[in-house]
């Protein structure tokens, strides 16, 4: 089951159960003139059944539908989760920069401006917030901005930094650490199953209760054995709308060899940061773009002091083309070349590298998107 096969046939994945509004609500997810309103990601079918809509890694709008009781039990597993991590945790101390809700009052946590970033904190530290709940790299680049300004913040009150939405990168997760002295936490999940594992003090993620995770290898063979690496496949044990049965979810992960410390029972995994989208296609060897890329970025910046690079991406949109989008900055040809040709080193092909130079508005647009450094499509 995989979510392409779910957006060309929905009627053909929404349970008989709910037959009596099936047809009309096939037809709701299905139209695309029917967008949301604000800029949370929910769509109201009716009192009763809400449609989540996200864009994902892929950029391609996935809509997925769930009842009023569904989210209440899936709701009560995350909490569950936290619960663990600190028993002082609750809806009143937990404050949200994403997932907010159609009611939330809306904060613009892209616009890096240390004099919104200050009003920002500020509702945060006026809602004795305990525990905040933020996609990694946006908060990153909050730091970033009051760093650069040499603003400290005073949230005494903060305790757990929940990062959600998008890999938690080892170098994040520290930024993080260092410069609001807490404990920071990743929840892993997606919108249609929502929470799949929250990390513990030891660092590790426990899968929760409401849904159960298979590994299988390319050739959908199933994988028990520890630190063997395969395709997450997922069953969500609560949604019964839109049940999710052996569902890939284009991430790859592998269960842990040892049981926690922490004292949570609940099995363990990691998942990497590659996913299949982010497959270079091409290469003898499996190569996850955002990892590679990434390096790449490093090694030149390593070798040669160029400043500048705020932003940049790669798309391949055929086995021998890439499109690199950068902003602007002096030396971005220099750059460039020594981008590409370690890039053509490293994967032992001779491949050509588009450069495009982004506006400030496309940046900006871009940063509110889900970051992948690489994507591939081809």
């Amino acid at each position: 089951m995989t979510k392409d096969m779910i957006r060309k046939q929905y009627g053909e994945f929404f349970s008989n159960e709910f037959a009596e509004v099936k047809d009309r609500l096939v037809e709701f997810v299905q139209n695309p003139a029917i967008q949301k309103d604000r800029t949370d990601n929910e769509l109201y079918f009716s009192e009763d059944i809400i449609v989540e809509e996200t864009t994902g890694t892929s950029g391609v709008p996935f809509r997925c539908a769930k009842t009023k009781p569904e989210r209440a039990i899936l709701s009560l597993g995350i909490w569950k989760q936290r619960r663990r991590v600190d028993r002082e945790v609750s809806p009143g101390n937990l404050f949200q920069f994403n997932h907010i809700g159609k009611d939330a009052d809306k904060l613009d946590i892209y616009n890096y401006d240390p004099e919104n970033l200050l009003k920002i904190y500020g509702k945060v530290k006026d809602a004795n917030a305990r525990w905040l709940h933020t996609p990694p790299s946006t908060i990153q680049h909050h730091v970033v901005s009051l760093q650069k300004n040499n603003i400290q913040l005073d949230l005494p009150k903060l305790k757990v930094i929940e990062c959600n939405g998008e890999y938690l990168r080892p170098e994040t997760k520290k930024i993080l650490e260092e410069y609001f002295n807490v404990q920071v936490v990743n929840q892993y999940g997606t919108i249609e199953t929502w929470t799949i594992g929250l990390s513990c003090a030891c660092g590790n993620l426990h899968i929760n209760e409401n849904v159960y995770v298979e590994l299988v290898d390319d050739d959908n063979n199933p994988i028990t054995k520890p630190l063997v690496t395969g395709r997450l496949l997922l069953t969500a044990l609560s949604n019964r709308l839109l049940p999710f049965t052996r569902y890939l979810s284009g991430d790859y992960g592998y269960f842990n060899e040892e049981t926690c410390g922490c004292g949570n029972p609940n099995p363990t995994f990691t998942v990497l940061e590659g996913r299949e989208i982010n497959l270079i296609k091409g290469c003898k060897e499996k190569l996850y773009g955002n990892v590679f890329f990434h390096q790449m970025v490093r090694r030149v910046l390593r070798e040669r002091q160029i400043p500048g690079l705020e932003y940049i991406q790669v798309i391949q949109s055929n086995l021998d083309h890439f499109n690199v989008y950068t902003n602007y900055f002096d030396e971005v040809e220099v750059f460039m070349e020594l981008f590409a040709s370690a890039a053509c080193l490293c994967m032992e092909r001779d491949v050509a590298f588009q450069h495009n130079i982004l506006s400030e508005s496309e940046i900006v647009r871009k940063q509110r998107e889900k970051p992948n450094v690489f994507i591939c499509r081809c």
